[in-house]
C-alpha cells in the first residue's frame, strides 16, 4: 500500500530521522518545513507540525545524527 500526502507548495528536500521516526519535508516556495511521525509498525505517517523558516525558498533540509536539531537552509536571506 503506498499513502499520499498532500503537502501543498513545492516539496523539494526530504530528511529522516531514524532515532525518532521522523520524516521532514523541505516546502521551497512556502519557505517552510513540515514535520511527520512515521508509524513504524505500518509504514503511514500522520503530520506533527510546520515551522516557517526565516528566510525565502528554502533550498536544502537536513538532521544532526542525534534527531535534536532540523536544520534548513534559503536560497535568499535568513
Amino acid at each position: 500500500n503506498v499513502q499520499t500526502e498532500t503537502v501543498g507548495g513545492s516539496p523539494s528536500w526530504l530528511a529522516v530521522a531514524p532515532r525518532t521516526s521522523t520524516l521532514y519535508v523541505n516546502l521551497e516556495d512556502q519557505s517552510a518545513a513540515v514535520a511527520y511521525r512515521i508509524d513504524q509498525a505500518t509504514g503511514r505517517i500522520a503530520r506533527l507540525n510546520s515551522l516557517a523558516s526565516s528566510g525565502r525558498s528554502s533550498a536544502y533540509l537536513t538532521v544532526d545524527r542525534n534527531a535534536r536539531y532540523a536544520v534548513q537552509a534559503n536560497y535568499d536571506g535568513g
